[in-house]
């Protein structure tokens, strides 16, 4: 963990250490929510985060965008299984 909040102190990560670390989120969900950190571990390292207008997209949008391929994925199976 010290390698990912980068201390300047070696062996102590102070309050100032976790604001200046733009992975703190990380930091936390590794001890406090678990669920979030197996998220975090398991998402594909090479999926965009980005719209095509270069947004980053909030976790509905990305949300919603999955959810609509998988609805569009099901109907293009059924149609061809009815052909």
């Amino acid at each position: 963990m010290l390698d990912l909040v980068r201390p300047q102190q070696t062996g102590r990560i102070s309050l100032s250490d976790l604001k200046r670390c733009r992975l703190t989120p990380i930091f936390f969900d590794t001890f406090f929510n678990l669920e979030k950190y197996l998220d975090h571990e398991q998402r594909d390292p090479f999926a965009s985060n980005r719209d095509e207008d270069g947004l980053t997209m909030s976790d509905w949008d990305r949300f919603a965008a999955e959810e609509y391929e998988l609805l569009v994925a099901e109907e293009s199976a059924q149609q061809n299984t009815q052909k």
